[in-house]
């Protein structure tokens, strides 16, 4: 279940604990969760919008999001599932705009992080910068190896890699998830249509690699 109603206590303590932040020293974690506001999302609204250079970073702490190209056109399919744990919008600290769309999948509680509370964090701490800078490489790791997972010619292998992509364990993490995505859906990330997609996944279901579920 996806409630989207954690409270800014209980959001912080778990992105303390999850992805990006939780392997950031503590000064710099705890500073930069003390900036951070509380944002209750529903399914279909949008808090991050290609083009933009407002707002701030944002991370996960509660649901799931889709994330979208903003470079190709406003009808492009949904291009990857964000979960728990997951932290980005840093383009405008380095001067770029955003180059994607995200909205909430389900009821989501976000940390937002205002850009200007941040800037003013960096500007006392230059050295924290080199978090930001790794938050990018994650970023850039996840949006790599999606390009690579896309060019693997064997449908069930593609199908598989970007199933993982999609569950937010393509690297690290074995713990059961679910995912709130359709076959079509999962079937454009994956650039096949739906048939074979979803004698694939009947397959991983036959040999107990996972369930199926009503749009999950």
């Amino acid at each position: 279940m996806h409630s989207g109603s954690l409270s800014l206590d209980d959001a912080r303590a778990f992105l303390a604990r999850t992805g990006w932040l939780a392997g950031c020293p503590a000064p710099f974690a705890e500073a930069v969760l003390a900036a951070s506001l509380v944002r209750h999302l529903q399914p279909g609204e949008p808090f991050n919008i290609a083009g933009d250079i407002e707002g701030g970073i944002w991370g996960i702490a509660e649901g799931q999001a889709s994330g979208t190209s903003g470079i190709n056109s406003p009808a492009a399919p949904v291009s990857f599932v964000m979960h728990p744990g997951y932290w980005a919008g840093t383009g405008p600290l380095f001067g770029f705009p955003r180059i994607g769309h995200a909205m909430a999948r389900t009821p989501c509680t976000i940390l937002l992080v205002p850009y200007r509370a941040l800037k003013r964090l960096l500007s006392e701490t230059p050295a924290w910068w080199e978090h930001l800078g790794a938050l990018n490489f994650v970023t850039i790791r996840h949006y790599g190896s999606f390009a690579v997972d896309l060019q693997l010619a064997d449908s069930r292998q593609r199908t598989a890699a970007i199933l993982l992509q999609v569950a937010g364990l393509r690297f690290e993490g074995e713990a059961p998830r679910t995912v709130d995505i359709t076959q079509d859906e999962l079937g454009q990330m994956a650039n096949l249509s739906r048939h074979p997609v979803g004698e694939h996944l009947r397959a991983f279901a036959r040999e107990g690699l996972l369930t199926l579920g009503y749009r999950q």
